[in-house]
């Protein structure tokens, strides 16, 4: 009888099973309404195609550990209001970005079949969370979109105090799941943190690419192809 080769499945959040661009529009409507921002002369359609980017290249610096969660806070809305050279006070610009972060966790917009897969998933597997997203909002998120109980585990790169694609993040991870590497497989959408971090870590990995543009072969570009290619890969798994 062959062992199971996959038995626990670690999911990244935001980007992955969230969908971040989608609650963080609506999020910032919120906040843009609050503010007034429409009657100063700027909506969300014109900031959003700026602040995206920006955003992006922010959290990769925070993920290398160059910039703090203050500074990324604080420089996503900055950067963005002084890329569109508008002007904006720090106490406002601190003001938005509180209001954004509150907000946030109140829309819950998944990635399709995002529960239909993980209800599947779950019957076969272990399932688990590793997210470098801001601990407080990112179990506030879970809990909104009802998908927290799916998860056995969830690791949070500030309770840790590492980030993907750290090593030890993972090793933190496997540890409180009491699951071998070899065993274990990271899903997520960043080719460097989840990807890449978790081979080098020892786990098999799956990149979630829904806008199809990495060559990597082991990937998705739908959450509902994740079970037939685990049985493509590892189909002694189920």
């Amino acid at each position: 009888m062959k062992t199971k080769q996959i038995q626990h499945i670690f999911f990244d959040l935001d980007h992955t099973l969230y969908d971040f661009e989608t609650n963080s529009a609506k999020a910032l409507e919120r906040a843009f309404d609050e503010l007034k921002m429409i009657q100063r002369g700027i909506s969300v359609s014109e900031f959003l195609p700026i602040y995206v980017p920006i955003n992006k290249a922010l959290w990769d610096l925070y993920r290398d550990n160059l910039i703090s969660q203050h500074e990324l806070r604080y420089r996503r809305f900055k950067d963005s209001f002084d890329r569109l050279n508008f002007n904006v006070a720090d106490t406002e610009v601190a003001q938005l970005s509180e209001i954004y972060i509150n907000e946030l966790p109140n829309f819950a917009t998944l990635f399709p079949y995002a529960t239909d897969v993980l209800q599947k998933l779950q019957s076969s597997f272990q399932l688990h969370i590793i997210t470098n997203g801001f601990e407080s909002v990112q179990l506030k998120k879970m809990q909104q979109a009802n998908i927290k109980s799916f998860f056995t585990t969830i690791t949070h790169s500030e309770s840790v105090g590492f980030k993907k694609p750290d090593e030890r993040i993972y090793q933190h991870a496997l540890d409180s799941a009491k699951a071998k590497a070899n065993e274990s497989i990271m899903i997520g959408d960043c080719e460097i943190a989840d990807y890449t971090g978790a081979l080098n870590a020892g786990l098999h990995a799956l990149l979630f690419d829904p806008e199809n543009l990495s060559n990597i072969n082991k990937k998705i570009t739908c959450l509902s192809q994740i079970p037939e290619m685990l049985e493509k890969f590892y189909p002694y798994s189920f």
